[in-house]
């Protein structure tokens, strides 16, 4: 069960380069209502009128505490009610989708605005991920500081869910997938290798680096420590680097 809200990003699709402008073009509207706010890496934006036909939002500044600054085409931006937007960082390091109001939660405190997201294949699995503090990409699944709980290990065939740092696969010959990064997890960093001597195979149906058919399986060589390193990238997953790893 998912929360009762989910927050969809849309994009800039055109840069904002005056921190007076009181107007935002996007690429979507579809959440974007009058009196909700334009979350937009650093800043709040009160938003007061939208023209669906131009995509264009007239908004106010810098709501919220936060400071009206400059922001790049294809910047993501989040339209979401007040009752969306929270004052609290997740308190606790597992949680459950089901038990949240909105997803991703949006803090806006002292420390400007921070995005967080439930990550987990199951309500067992599920915990925090940060996902970007006031733009910047966070790339880490621990929130308390947490080091003892290490990466995750799947045992089993399945889906691998999506998150920062190292993934192990650890069983005979499993067929793990995964699917397309948010652009909210646009950086991200995830390194997927092999735990024992088993030629695992990893399926991304859109393939990987937007190769579709032509490389939408990773084929492990069969030997301890073969990996790759993937990175999201505008909702795709790139090959940055591998270890005896194949893709067909």
């Amino acid at each position: 069960m998912a929360a009762a809200t989910t927050l969809t990003p849309t994009t800039l699709s055109a840069a904002v380069t005056d921190a007076a402008a009181l107007s935002i073009k996007v690429t979507a509207t579809t959440d974007a209502l009058a009196g909700t706010y334009a979350i937009c890496e650093g800043e709040a934006m009160w938003v007061r009128s939208v023209n669906t036909t131009t995509k264009y939002v007239q908004v106010t500044r810098g709501a919220l505490g936060t400071r009206a600054t400059f922001h790049a085409s294809g910047a993501l931006v989040y339209f979401a009610a007040p009752v969306n937007l929270s004052g609290v960082k997740p308190a606790a390091h597992v949680t459950t989708s089901a038990s949240q109001l909105a997803l991703p939660r949006i803090v806006i405190d002292d420390s400007g605005i921070t995005i967080f997201d439930v990550n987990g294949a199951s309500s067992t699995t599920e915990r925090w991920q940060m996902l970007s503090q006031n733009g910047y990409q966070a790339n880490t699944d621990s929130i308390l500081g947490d080091p003892a709980s290490g990466p995750t290990i799947y045992t089993s065939l399945g889906a691998i869910a999506t998150q920062p740092g190292f993934v192990g696969i650890n069983g005979t010959t499993l067929a793990m997938t995964i699917i397309d990064p948010t652009r909210a997890q646009d950086g991200m960093i995830m390194t997927i290798y092999a735990v024992n001597a088993s030629a695992h195979t990893v399926t991304y149906t859109a393939g990987f680096n937007g190769g579709t058919t032509a490389r939408d399986v990773a084929t492990y060589g069969g030997a301890i420590g073969d990996n790759m390193v993937l990175w999201a990238n505008a909702g795709t997953w790139w090959v940055q680097s591998t270890r005896n790893v194949t893709f067909g």
